[in-house]
């Protein structure tokens, strides 16, 4: 891992950290910056499942937000309610769909 582009990035990854928090995520892994007055931070795991209103919004930085889901039509429906990723919408980027009974995604009209 290398150092995030500026520290306001990386205070920008923090105050999102504290902001899901806030709202009730859970941390597993919590970010930290690594070297005081550097950019560089460890990594974040956040368990943002109970959270009724996520932000639709990309993090460029050590976050990862996790989402559990209880089967493979709900994580498909997660992975397509976002205006970042696959979407139906937009015919350069395919919704994920299942990918057999090998229980994988894949990805293309089904």
């Amino acid at each position: 891992m290398g150092p995030l582009i500026s520290n306001a990035e990386a205070d920008r990854i923090l105050q999102a950290q504290a902001r899901m928090q806030s709202f009730g995520a859970s941390i597993l892994l919590r970010s930290q910056r690594l070297r005081e007055g550097l950019p560089f931070l460890s990594p974040a795991l956040i368990d943002v499942t109970v959270l009724r209103e996520r932000e639709d919004r990309e993090f460029f930085g050590p976050l990862l937000q996790v989402i559990r889901v209880p089967d493979v039509e709900a994580a498909l429906r997660e992975a397509n309610n976002t205006r970042f990723g696959p979407h139906p919408s937009s015919p350069s980027l395919p919704a994920l769909t299942p990918a057999g009974s090998e229980g994988l995604l894949g990805c293309g009209a089904g």
